[in-house]
């Protein structure tokens, strides 16, 4: 009997460790905060958001807004056709173009995993596009 325990016990330790899948619930209503964008730093400074909602996604793109629809399934995403505001930063330097290579990795989002206060975008080939932190709104 001593023996059944402790094998019931290890169980539902090992049970408690095993990663929970994502799901849209996990998203909406969340607010996040590049840090990484295909697997570089961003630019110094330069500040982009994402932000989901009832299944739509905004924020800042380091100098425009923008906006776009996303459906989940399990842990995959699909995000729809990005729209933005169309001003031009000069400063810093390269913020148009990490900008373009946000929105464009944005639509190629194939996965996304949470893992504490991390949110991992990956494309279909499941290279890491975007790594963002949780932050609040």
């Amino acid at each position: 009997m001593k023996n059944l325990l402790i094998a019931v016990a290890v169980l539902m330790l090992l049970s408690g460790c095993a990663v929970a899948k994502a799901s849209a619930g996990d998203l909406n209503r969340t607010s996040w905060t590049l840090v990484r964008l295909n697997g570089a730093d961003l630019i110094p400074e330069s500040v982009v958001t994402l932000h989901f909602e009832d299944g739509a996604v905004s924020g800042n793109a380091g100098c425009n807004t923008y906006g776009s629809s996303y459906t989940v399934e399990d842990e995959q995403i699909t995000m729809g056709e990005a729209f933005s505001t169309m001003m031009y930063c000069m400063d810093p330097e390269g913020l148009m173009d990490q900008e373009l290579a946000y929105l464009t990795a944005l639509r190629t989002a194939a996965t996304f995993q949470i893992e504490g206060d991390t949110l991992t975008l990956r494309d279909a080939d499941g290279n890491a596009i975007g790594e963002f932190r949780a932050s609040e709104d």
